[in-house]
């Protein structure tokens, strides 16, 4: 194989594969990536057999072959690298020589054949998706993605497609660790003609690559879901994840049907306030406690080994007084993606679950359970 390739359109490509690719493995060649060409283009193929990553780029391709590479190893390369265009060439050793000007690198590689088979999914549909919209609805819920090992069917977004009030099918996301919930609607023409007969659930390691390469992308891109992956089409990027084949909890059955003790407050003012009380928080002491009043919402948290803080803001109600306590990261990280002047914050007595919502939007909301004090 030997091609010549654009220094930085090649660098950008292999760095998008860097989370892809296993840092710790049994398996020495998913530490690599795949160089493949084709007629008049390379390919470059990441994958931990879970999520597998394909970039096309256009390359002068002056002979054919392929070879896998040490992914991280390439892109040191190719960031200190000055030169506009870059050759590249492997032998039959499987050796990859790299030109850069007066720079020669030669990094040892692996047989191709070694390279776990990458399955095509141009059989499954895709459907456009604004950058935009995608990226904001992942950025609402990856927050409250599980993390620990022994809850494996929390470990990812729940992905489907369900009708609203008009009978219009709308995408929509979900994720939850057990203590919080974030759920989001995309704007019912986003995604249009895609339907999810089951809803799936994408690992977090999915999601978290899929952000990645949505950095880069147009205005535009294309989903698709099959029965075993979530496909997304990003400019010269196709990223496929595996689906996790667990049960995801009945999450509707956590969301309160009643009203509570509401209160409407500025967006703005409760997210400086709750910044404001984490600053004397630590991994052990991390309640805040709210005090609703005619008029007002008190924060105030104290800390043995810091202190005490209290601040408040002003609020929409005219209930009597009630007291809560949270997590302040659970309802930092809430409040933080939101958008919207005013919140609204919906709490109940007891252990009872309190929902956060922007006031004058219906597409987002999070489920809070408090702290027992």
């Amino acid at each position: 194989m030997e091609v010549s390739v654009n220094k930085n359109l090649f660098q950008e490509a292999v760095g998008k594969t860097l989370g892809v690719v296993e840092r710790k493995t049994t398996m020495p060649i998913l530490n690599n990536i795949l160089l493949l060409t084709n007629d008049n283009n390379l390919q470059i193929i990441a994958t931990d057999r879970e999520i597998t990553l394909i970039s096309t780029l256009e390359a002068e391709i002056l002979e054919k072959g392929s070879i896998a590479v040490s992914a991280r190893n390439l892109y040191g390369i190719f960031r200190e690298t000055r030169e506009e265009q870059v050759n590249l060439k492997s032998d039959a050793q499987y050796r990859l020589r790299v030109d850069a000007g007066k720079t020669i690198f030669r990094l040892n590689g692996l047989s191709p054949e070694d390279f776990p088979s990458v399955i095509s999914e141009g059989d499954v549909p895709t459907y456009p998706f604004s950058t935009e919209t995608l990226k904001k609805m992942i950025r609402k819920t990856l927050y409250a993605v599980a993390t620990e090992e022994f809850r494996p069917g929390l470990r990812g977004v729940y992905v489907e497609t369900e009708s609203d009030n008009n009978d219009e099918i709308r995408f929509k996301m979900t994720a939850t660790d057990g203590h919080r919930l974030a759920m989001v609607y995309a704007p019912p023409d986003e995604g249009r003609g895609l339907v999810i007969e089951k809803g799936v659930i994408v690992p977090r390691k999915g999601v978290l690559e899929m952000r990645k390469i949505l950095d880069s992308a147009g205005d535009m891109v294309y989903i698709g879901v099959s029965r075993s992956n979530f496909v997304v089409h990003a400019g010269n990027s196709v990223l496929r994840c595996g689906l996790l084949e667990e049960d995801f909890p009945d999450y509707r059955r956590v969301i309160p049907k009643d009203e509570g003790y509401v209160a409407f407050v500025n967006r703005q003012d409760f997210q400086g306030a709750l910044r404001k009380v984490k600053v004397i928080t630590d991994n052990r002491f991390t309640a805040v406690t709210l005090n609703l009043k005619k008029g007002k919402l008190l924060l105030h948290t104290s800390n043995p080994d810091v202190g005490d803080v209290t601040d408040d803001v002003e609020a929409e109600y005219d209930g009597g007084d009630f007291q809560i306590s949270f997590n302040v990261d659970y309802l930092l990280q809430a409040v933080e993606v939101m958008d919207g002047d005013d919140l609204v914050l919906d709490f109940r007595g007891g252990m009872r679950p309190t929902v956060l919502k922007s006031r004058d939007r219906d597409d987002y909301i999070t489920v809070i359970m408090p702290l027992r004090m």
